[in-house]
């Protein structure tokens, strides 16, 4: 998703599908490392340290 656009994706995809979104990248890229860019959304990348700690 593009910085622009960014501002208006809740309203245009709705809250849901935004989280449905959010937790299919979060399973895929636990540590946040794949397109990390600010316009990618609220996945906060976890730490490797971290990802052991839970079994990631």
């Amino acid at each position: 998703m593009g910085l622009l656009k960014r501002q208006w994706v809740a309203e245009e995809l709705g809250k849901d599908s935004l989280d449905v979104q959010r937790r299919i990248k979060q399973t895929l890229d636990p540590r946040g490392i794949l397109n990390p860019r600010p316009g990618q959304g609220a996945v906060k990348p976890t730490a490797p340290d971290q990802a052991a700690e839970t079994g990631a």
